[in-house]
């Protein structure tokens, strides 16, 4: 499932994937993230997870 945030007016796309629990987003660029749910939903913290990604630069923003 594909996931995307908007930061400083740029968007960026990520594949996003729930197993047993644990959420992982993977950029384009070779970044990736992981955690467990703990009780949260699954899309706002993918979302989280990917805006952490942006600010690490860890992703690409989308070419319209």
């Amino acid at each position: 499932m594909e996931i995307e945030v908007e930061v400083d007016g740029r968007r960026y796309v990520a594949e996003m994937h729930e197993i047993d629990g644990v959420v992982t987003v993977m950029t384009d660029a070779g970044g990736m993230e992981m955690t467990s749910l703990c009780g949260s939903s699954v899309e706002p913290l993918a979302r989280t997870l990917l805006r952490r990604l942006v600010k690490a630069g860890k992703a690409s923003p989308k070419v319209a």
